[in-house]
């Protein structure tokens, strides 16, 4: 038996309301990704100081590191810890400390750059990955931090520990170098940069 289809005629506006439909989703993708990076961020962000968090770093520093690699650009780590933080917390409470974490945080975030990548490290230790003279910038953030003002008689001071990349390290290596010279730093008197 021969069977026979009889096509329906297709109504004129299918293929318009269609490629509407698919539009409609290309849009509501774009927000889901674009909601997704949001939320990426936010994750990716201390709550307090707004400086990324250690796992983000530790990403966005090797990518910076491997470009640097790629170009044979100079770059580096710095470690910064600051100085007597205990004190103020136990003198002024952690309103104090944490006053003073937002504004090493709000100082810091002003370094963050394509070339800069910061993150608060743990407590009052931050980690900056720099592509260029990492040297200069620590130097520069010790004399801003100390020009900020906190409760008196309390100075506020940073150690920072600084590692010069060789081309070969992983930010691993370089944290770990960084951090004996942070040592060395506050074992040197505070308020000094020292290089591994």
């Amino acid at each position: 038996m021969n069977k026979q289809y009889v096509s329906e005629p297709v109504e004129p506006n299918v293929e318009a309301k269609i490629e509407i439909m698919r539009g409609m989703l290309r849009k509501l993708d774009q927000e889901l990704g674009r909601l997704e990076s949001l939320f990426d961020e936010r994750y990716a962000r201390d709550d307090l100081t707004g400086l990324l968090r250690r796992n983000a770093f530790q990403i966005r520093s090797e990518n910076l590191f491997s470009r640097c690699r790629e170009t044979g650009a100079n770059h580096g780590l710095l470690l910064l810890d600051l100085d007597h933080f205990k004190k103020l917390n136990d003198s002024f409470g952690h309103h104090a400390g944490d006053h003073l974490l937002k504004n090493i945080g709000q100082l810091l975030r002003s370094y963050e750059s394509p070339d800069c990548v910061v993150c608060r490290f743990g407590g009052e230790e931050f980690a900056l990955a720099v592509r260029g003279n990492p040297a200069q910038i620590a130097e520069e953030i010790r004399k801003e931090v100390q020009r900020l003002a906190i409760e008196a008689p309390f100075s506020c001071t940073a150690s920072i520990g600084m590692k010069l990349s060789n081309g070969t390290e992983t930010t691993e290596d370089l944290l770990r170098a960084a951090d004996q010279a942070l040592y060395r730093a506050k074992d040197l008197g505070r308020n000094r940069v020292e290089a591994a």
